[in-house]
């Protein structure tokens, strides 16, 4: 199914209206300072959630030293994101259980490889999952029929590590949050009323304010930490962009 997702990138005329369609739908002003964001509470519960028309779902998990942070995610036809499952995982054998528990498939899970970078990577090409690692860039370059198209995640990467490959992504970190925050604020993010206090805490553990690059002096808006920790926060900007990569937003 992936590998279609991938070819469908040499349809330039398809990739030219995501471009126009829904990219730009996707991005919230790039100069508003926000404050914390709201995450609205539905009356659904964590428990036996089922969504109606369904697309697809995503396991996105941060790896940390000793543990992990992981969400679930479905998406429904109309591009809204619904929480399955959210919180801290131990080992490996969890995050496995996780997959079979929500039936997400292969190439519909993610692990952040910032942290211990090849280990990440050849447990993604051995369980035949995804790698992604959010940067400063803002976008990223593709090249279709010998055309240049901007986008806010690279083209796919395949890494060997110990004879093991494993495909993987990098995308715009400051873009990425943009369009999570934009979900967020247009009522396409539903979170079951029961979700855990810390989902809710890392999930507004950023917020858009006024940064000064030292080097230029130049003032832009970037999201920042609060200091709290924001793990599942960014596991919900690795689904987007999986969203995003997958053309169900």
């Amino acid at each position: 199914m992936f590998g279609n997702i991938i070819s469908s990138e040499t349809r330039t005329d398809t990739l030219k209206k995501f471009i126009q369609k829904r990219l730009a739908q996707n991005i919230v002003d790039l100069g508003e300072k926000d404050d914390v964001l709201k995450i609205p509470l539905t009356a659904e519960s964590m428990e036996g959630y089922t969504v109606e028309d369904e697309r697809t779902r995503f396991l996105t998990v941060d790896v940390q030293k000793g543990h992990f942070w992981h969400t679930v995610y479905a998406v429904d036809a109309g591009g809204s994101f619904h929480l399955l499952s959210e919180g801290r995982l131990e080992t490996l054998e969890d995050i496995e259980c996780k997959q079979s528990q929500f039936n997400v498939p292969d190439h519909c899970v993610a692990l952040d490889c910032a942290f211990d970078t090849d280990a990440v990577r050849k447990i993604c090409g051995l369980h035949h999952w995804f790698s992604m690692n959010g940067t400063v860039k803002e976008e990223y370059l593709h090249k279709i029929k010998g055309r240049g198209i901007k986008l806010i995640y690279a083209p796919i990467e395949r890494h060997i590590v110990e004879g093991v490959q494993c495909l993987h992504f990098n995308f715009s970190s400051q873009r990425a949050k943009d369009v999570l925050a934009a979900r967020i604020k247009t009522g396409h993010f539903k979170v079951p009323h029961n979700v855990s206090a810390e989902y809710i805490k890392q999930m507004q553990a950023e917020s858009k304010q006024e940064s000064i690059d030292k080097r230029t002096g130049r003032v832009s808006l970037k999201w920042l930490a609060s200091g709290n920790n924001s793990h599942m926060w960014d596991c919900s900007c690795m689904a987007v962009i999986f969203a995003m990569i997958h053309r169900v937003i």
